[in-house]
């Protein structure tokens, strides 16, 4: 109200409508939130948007769980699964199987949260559990007992008096991840307007060049979720760049042997050069962040191809939208073997923040203006 005020120039002042504006706010405030809770208690009531749990390990601490769980209008439990032979003990619903039926069944049951009733997260079968909630959106949670994890994925909080540790993909969750998706627009739409100029000139030259072929470049990739997306690019190759791609795979520099890349690329254009240097053949991914395919900061969109060779630790990053630009890039995305490129992924994916999301944008405009460290996303694959 204050700056309200300072911009209107208004002189007159009353610290009577500034009080009833803080007690108005205050008053607001607790009315929307019971309301919103309010809202939530009636769904919940009648079996709308409760969570279906499946809990595995069926001695003791699952039995507990599922005693303290199975009146909480939040949770449906859908049933167990045992963990080891030796857990013979009767939790008091149904059994569907062990770990290893855990694929076979998720989608069946129509699980949304898996709790495990035991600390051995280093089990195989318990890996590849985790591996396919995050890969799923499905939340991981298990009950803690002197357990060693990654303290920068997981987050603590109380179930029934029993300490509960949620094992994460990613920190860009709930909130954050809002305001950042909303920004990436904002900024996405901002950037259109200012750069339309430029936009338009590098249209004219790439069509002028070759009256015949496109001046953009869509390529498909993977996505959030495993969607798959168009990614748009200006033209920086010949036409049949794609058809020579197969003769030229022989002599992929890249290691690791997932990425194609090839120095002096005898596919692209000399104008295409020059905007592959300045990343001024980025620019039309601007558009796939107001569509909502990717954000200005994140993972690496892949091929589908690339991604097929992916391990089970690398699809935790087609959980989150990819990025024009993103921690590997600035760390010399180009020189990078695959390995290390998704080591700088995952660090990104466990420790997101905003001020890390602040300093890749800011590194990513110097590089870019000063012709440091080359940086590239999508382009170096086609």
């Amino acid at each position: 109200l204050l700056v309200f005020f300072f911009f209107i120039k208004f002189t007159f002042f009353s610290r009577f409508i500034l009080g009833m504006a803080w007690v108005a706010g205050f008053v607001l405030l607790v009315l929307g939130r019971t309301a919103i809770r309010c809202g939530k208690w009636l769904l919940l009531k009648k079996g709308l948007y409760r969570a279906n749990v499946l809990i595995i390990g069926t001695n003791k601490l699952g039995e507990k769980l599922y005693q303290g769980m199975k009146h909480d209008i939040n949770f449906n439990i859908v049933g167990f699964l045992t963990h080891h032979e030796q857990d013979s003990h009767n939790p008091g619903a149904e059994i569907h199987g062990s770990v290893d039926d855990f694929e076979r069944l998720w989608q069946q049951l129509k699980v949304t949260q898996v709790i495990l009733a035991h600390d051995d997260l280093h089990d195989r079968s318990i890996q590849k559990i985790i591996q396919t909630c995050h890969i799923n959106e499905l939340t991981f949670e298990f009950l803690p007992d002197q357990v060693d994890v990654d303290l920068t994925s997981i987050e603590v909080h109380v179930i029934h008096n029993q300490p509960v540790i949620k094992i994460l993909n990613t920190r860009m969750m709930g909130w954050g991840l809002v305001v950042k998706y909303f920004f990436d627009r904002i900024i996405a739409l901002i950037a259109l307007i200012v750069l339309s100029p430029l936009l338009l000139i590098l249209f004219i030259i790439i069509k002028l060049a070759d009256p015949n072929a496109s001046a953009f470049y869509a390529a498909p990739r993977v996505g959030k979720n495993a969607k798959h997306f168009l990614c748009y690019k200006f033209r920086s190759m010949i036409p049949n760049a794609e058809d020579l791609k197969e003769d030229l795979i022989k002599v992929n520099e890249r290691a690791g042997g997932v990425f194609f890349k090839m120095e002096h690329d005898p596919r692209v254009t000399r104008f295409g050069s020059f905007i592959r240097k300045t990343s001024l053949d980025e620019l039309p991914q601007i558009f796939n962040i107001l569509k909502g395919d990717m954000s200005w900061v994140g993972p690496r969109p892949h091929l589908p191809e690339e991604v097929d060779k992916y391990t089970s630790e690398d699809l935790r990053l087609i959980g989150v939208r990819p990025g024009i630009t993103g921690f590997a890039q600035v760390n010399g995305l180009s020189n990078l073997s695959f390995q290390d490129e998704m080591k700088y992924e995952l660090y990104y994916l466990k420790n997101w923040s905003w001020w890390l999301d602040a300093i890749i944008f800011v590194k990513t405009i110097w590089i870019v203006g000063t012709g440091g460290n080359r940086i590239k996303t999508t382009s170096d694959n086609t």
